[in-house]
């Protein structure tokens, strides 16, 4: 209906310009009509095709009806501003709607029912209560307030929304400040807890230990030697110290005869006719477990332990001080300490050098004198100098290229350990033990 109220004005108004008569402007409605329209013109009768009133009433009883009038009022009361559109827009389709809900209407009141349908329209209640307050005079003028308000509102949006940025940010840095805060406290929390029970349990280690060591019942296990309730008498430092061992001395033709002689004692109660005579020995100790080679020690029968984690070589005092029966051996001293395998320290009495035959070799070795419980102890220096060979399969010993045969001794299936040093260590930590 508007494009037809559009087209038909424009028609007139070309009309007044050429000074057409009634029948021209039908001729030229005729001849200017396309589509539909020009299908309007088909079902008119031959004598109307050509009169202007006629054609006019035909099109607008087909593009214009006035029974649509309440249509269009609906339309105008429902009118709302849509999300995308301006608010020049909205307002041009207001006024196209008014024209059309109220064809007969005054330009006066189609005007002011525009204008109050406009400001209704407005999505903004704020913006609504302003521009009424300004009081527009018509249609025109309340779109023109409209139009300055929203641009004052879009400028103020758009610096709050630069503000909250801001401040959002702002917020976010202090968040992610007390999530660590908070989470360096946890931290710190659990472990003083950790340090808390730390304690406790090495306080009732602590106590627990003076009771054991303060109590006289049965449970408590003591050394035989010293009555101490920290080792054992195998174990015992005394007893290390002094030394005994059981020496049995074979002369030819005669009764072995059984003494005790102690790592303190001097061996000048002997007969000096005996230590003058020559003597056929066999020395035979309470022996450590391992591997052994049987040899001759200047002359005596002695087991020598084979140990691949000693250094040195060391010969025992029991030994030593049989064989000073009978020779002389240069004793020289050694400054340097020497330490057990469970790290406690050995008595050493000096360095000397002997002669050990295995089979038909005879070897020179030098051997450091201290109190072991072994006759001999063969270590690195031996086995490397005499390029020594160990096959534990076979349980030989190759010296020289020449072998002899290994004797497997004490071996069990329990074995001892010895804690030299306690060290207490906080649980998620590493500490470097030097000796």
């Amino acid at each position: 209906m508007e494009r037809l109220s559009i087209t038909l004005s424009h028609f007139e108004s070309f009309s007044l310009i050429n000074n057409w008569t009634d029948v021209e402007k039908g001729l030229y409605l005729a001849v200017s009509l396309r589509g539909q329209a020009q299908g309007v013109l088909g079902n008119q009768p031959k004598d109307d095709r050509q009169n202007y009133k006629k054609l006019v009433q035909a099109l607008q009883d087909r593009f214009a009806p006035s029974n649509q009038t309440e249509l269009y009022r609906a339309q105008l009361r429902e009118r709302r501003q849509k999300a995308s559109e301006s608010l020049p827009e909205m307002g041009q389709d207001i006024r196209r709607l008014a024209n059309l809900a109220y064809p007969t209407a005054s330009s006066d009141l189609k005007e002011v029912l525009a204008t109050e349908q406009f400001l209704d329209g407005l999505h903004d209640s704020e913006m609504r209560l302003k521009i009424k307050q300004a009081r527009p005079v018509n249609l025109n003028d309340a779109i023109q307030r409209a139009v300055e308000l929203e641009a004052f509102y879009r400028a103020e949006r758009r610096q709050r929304e630069m503000v909250r940025s801001v401040d959002t940010e702002v917020s976010t840095r202090e968040q992610r400040l007390e999530s660590l805060i908070e989470t360096v406290q946890k931290s710190l929390t659990s472990l003083e807890q950790e340090m808390k029970n730390m304690k406790r349990s090495q306080y009732r280690r602590q106590k627990s230990d003076d009771k054991g060591s303060d109590s006289k019942g049965k449970g408590v296990r003591k050394c035989f030697e010293c009555d101490s309730p920290d080792h054992l008498f195998k174990n015992c430092p005394s007893r290390s110290n002094q030394g005994r061992y059981d020496v049995r001395v074979q002369t030819n033709g005669q009764n072995n005869d059984k003494r005790q002689v102690k790592g303190d004692e001097s061996r000048n109660e002997g007969d000096k006719s005996n230590r003058e005579e020559k003597h056929s020995r066999n020395i035979q100790v309470i022996k450590e477990s391992g591997l052994y080679v049987k040899a001759s020690v200047e002359g005596m029968d002695a087991s020598l332990l084979v140990d691949t984690g000693a250094t040195i070589s060391v010969t025992s005092k029991v030994v030593f001080e049989t064989l000073s029966l009978t020779c002389k051996y240069s004793l020289h001293a050694v400054k340097d300490e020497l330490l057990a395998a469970n790290g406690s320290p050995l008595e050493v009495i000096g360095r000397t050098r002997m002669c050990i035959a295995t089979g038909q070799s005879k070897l020179e070795q030098d051997f450091i004198v201290a109190n072991v419980n072994v006759d001999g102890i063969l270590g690195i220096d031996f086995l490397s100098e005499y390029k020594c060979v160990i096959d534990i399969e076979r349980l030989v010993i190759s010296v020289l290229g020449t072998e002899h045969k290994l004797i497997l001794e004490g071996m069990s299936t329990s074995y001892k350990i010895s804690l030299v040093n306690r060290i207490s260590m906080p649980p998620r930590t590493e500490v470097i033990v030097k000796k």
